[in-house]
């Protein structure tokens, strides 16, 4: 597989994303941590957690520093989704 296959095949897990996904996304990307995700977003932190959860597998990926590498190497705007 060579770069341009990778960078659609991550293209096409990020269309994956839902919405509320992608919101939480931004706000780890922003520096937030789950507790001020959890009150931004008024939902639970269990809640917050498992959507990081799922992003984590939709993305194939395992740690939240791989998800900011994935989104800042492809200089990723809301226009983008």
């Amino acid at each position: 597989m060579n770069k341009s296959d990778t960078k659609a095949t991550n293209q096409e897990l990020i269309l994956k994303l839902s919405d509320r996904q992608l919101e939480v996304v931004d706000f780890i990307l922003q520096g937030k941590q789950v507790k001020e995700i959890s009150s931004i977003l008024n939902l639970s932190i269990g809640t917050i957690r498992k959507h990081i959860s799922n992003i984590h597998q939709i993305l194939k990926i395992s740690k939240t520093k791989q998800l900011q590498e994935l989104f800042s190497s492809k200089k990723f705007t809301d226009s983008n989704f």
